[in-house]
């Protein structure tokens, strides 16, 4: 399992997608050292405080599910999978959008929401799922922008499976 916290200054300017590898934690090449575009994020909105940070993902059967859950500390012993141990089959959204005016706190957001995605899906001729990547991401998606700048970062705290899944 690959279990990445990363803190990412988004390279790009508004308005403008540009692709996660979740398994190298890093933007695609040429602003990081990414090889697969996992998904897209665009920060949208204008030179102001507003913006919203939406999360697209690239694959047709890819990707996510809200989970919101409250963790405690004694929860992290010996446990490598947090979520449940089954990922859903149904549900994804291939599109999330995050208002930060939303969020009940400036700084960062709320604790309790989780969320379960799932990567690289494969499926038979009929759009049966053959195999696929599942993983989870602990804590909200956080972004934070410096007032009246384009310039932001992200920060996830997520893990996922190395190995693919077969149904």
């Amino acid at each position: 399992m690959y279990k990445k916290k990363i803190r990412k200054n988004v390279p790009v300017a508004l308005n403008k997608k540009i692709g996660f590898d979740l398994k190298n934690g890093d933007w695609v090449i040429p602003y990081g050292k990414g090889i697969i575009n996992d998904f897209f994020i665009t920060l949208q909105g204008d030179k102001t405080k507003d913006k919203n940070l939406i999360i697209e993902f690239s694959n047709k059967y890819d990707g996510i599910v809200e989970y919101p859950f409250k963790f405690s500390s004694s929860m992290y012993q010996g446990c490598q999978l947090l979520l449940p141990h089954n990922a859903p089959i149904n549900g994804y959204k291939s599109k999330i959008v995050i208002n930060k005016n939303e969020r009940k706190n400036d700084k960062y957001t709320d604790e309790e929401m989780n969320y379960i995605f799932r990567l690289r899906t494969k499926v038979d001729e009929d759009g049966n799922i053959i195999s696929a990547k599942y993983g989870e991401i602990h804590g909200d998606i956080k972004f934070r922008c410096r007032a009246y700048h384009w310039e932001c970062f992200i920060k996830i705290f997520y893990k996922v499976n190395k190995i693919i899944n077969f149904n």
